[in-house]
């Protein structure tokens, strides 16, 4: 570079020598003054620039809104200012505003409304430049997603403050947001459309209404045999009996439940006294039903407890008999007798591994009238005995399933 002299300007000799005075004179003021410039007058080559400002919105409810503002806070976003604020609702038209009023340079939308995504918006100051980022989410929002969204915000900002090359025109965004938006409402739509019917529960899937026959009890066949005893009548004391049952039965996640008919044969059981006597015999035909609860244990599984009652009727067979003395005697009523009644207890059972039952009935038949049988002799009429209305009885059973 040549440079030319011009008129009125002194000549190199005179120039030099005034530029060695020039120079000497600032060096010995550095070196006199040197403290002095270091606190006092800011340095020209690094001026001081004010922080970037950027504006984070989260679309969630409180709780995980502070979770996201202590997490994304704990990462440096460089000089960056941040300032946070909390929606209710993600608006597109808010995103693809003009921002170029203002003194942000960007701007971020933490879109968490929905539980399996999180959708991230960024948008340059003047909304020139756009970025848009999804996170899967599995673990409803935990620690280590919160860390990888911070970790995004983190560098989608730095991409926008150095102006990203791969970041979206505002064209662009808005077509991906209208499409984004098309898809949400087709969604809204088609979840309408499978939403229960008010009168249906809210609290039952519309999904499982297919499966209902799933839920209903799964009924099997089974048959019983078993031999008890009942106390009859004071006099004769406990007689025993010889009964069948055959039914069905299924199975609820709470109980086991029977119902069956039970078919009773009462064999001859007779008593004397000193002028007459009697045999007592009898049929039995009952419709019984049972409910029964697990009381398995570790120790004793496959063991149920359970309520049973059941209803039907008696037919009674009374055959006249010589008293001890061997008097002649003869009944003053019908030899048949028909007994209405109504028998509650509880069952034991016991299933083994197989298909096997053991089962265990205290029962209260009830009698609905008074039954007595009499006898007439030379001397007069003799009561024989009485049936008891209220007979306590025991019965063991087993049965097949």
């Amino acid at each position: 570079m040549r440079i030319r002299r011009l008129p009125g300007f002194p000549g190199t000799q005179t120039l030099r020598a005034t530029s060695l005075v020039f120079i000497s004179l600032c060096l010995g003021t550095a070196a006199t003054a040197q403290p002095k410039l270091t606190d006092d007058v800011p340095s020209v080559e690094e001026p001081t620039l004010s922080p970037a400002i950027v504006e984070i919105y989260v679309v969630t409810e409180p709780a995980r809104y502070e979770q996201v503002r202590q997490v994304v806070g704990e990462h440096a976003l460089g000089s960056a200012k941040l300032r946070w604020s909390r929606l209710v609702r993600f608006s597109a038209n808010a995103l693809l505003q003009d921002g170029s009023n203002t003194n942000t340079r960007v701007r971020c939308y933490i879109d968490l409304s929905l539980p399996s995504v999180a959708t991230l918006y960024f948008a340059d100051g003047n909304s020139r430049r756009f970025l848009f980022r999804e996170l899967p989410l599995r673990h409803q929002l935990d620690a280590i997603e919160l860390e990888t969204i911070a970790q995004i915000i983190e560098l989608s900002i730095s991409a926008l403050l150095n102006d990203a090359t791969e970041a979206l025109s505002r064209t662009e965004a808005a077509t991906l947001l209208a499409r984004a938006r098309e898809r949400s409402s087709i969604n809204r739509d088609s979840a309408a459309a499978n939403r229960p019917s008010p009168a249906a529960p809210p609290s039952l899937p519309i999904k499982n209404a297919p499966n209902v026959h799933d839920s209903m009890v799964k009924l099997v066949p089974m048959l019983a045999l078993g031999a008890g005893v009942e106390s009859l009548s004071k006099q004769l004391g406990m007689s025993p009996s010889l009964v069948a049952t055959a039914g069905v039965s299924g199975q609820t996640p709470a109980f086991n439940l029977r119902i069956a008919a039970r078919g009773a044969f009462l064999p001859a059981d007779t008593y004397r006294n000193e002028l007459s006597g009697a045999a007592l015999a009898g049929y039995r035909l009952l419709l019984v039903g049972t409910a029964m609860t697990p009381l398995s244990t570790a120790k004793v599984p496959g063991l149920l407890l359970g309520l049973l009652v059941s209803s039907g009727v008696e037919l009674l067979r009374v055959k006249p008999e010589p008293g001890t003395l061997d008097q002649m005697t003869k009944l003053t009523e019908s030899q048949w007798t028909t007994v209405p009644l109504v028998i509650p207890g509880l069952r034991l059972q016991y299933n083994t591994p197989g298909s096997i039952a053991i089962a265990l009935e205290g029962t209260l038949a009830c009698s609905l009238k008074d039954v007595s049988y009499e006898v007439a002799i030379d001397s007069g009429q003799s009561r024989v005995f009485a049936l008891n209305r209220f007979r306590p009885g025991l019965l063991l059973e087993l049965g097949w399933n």
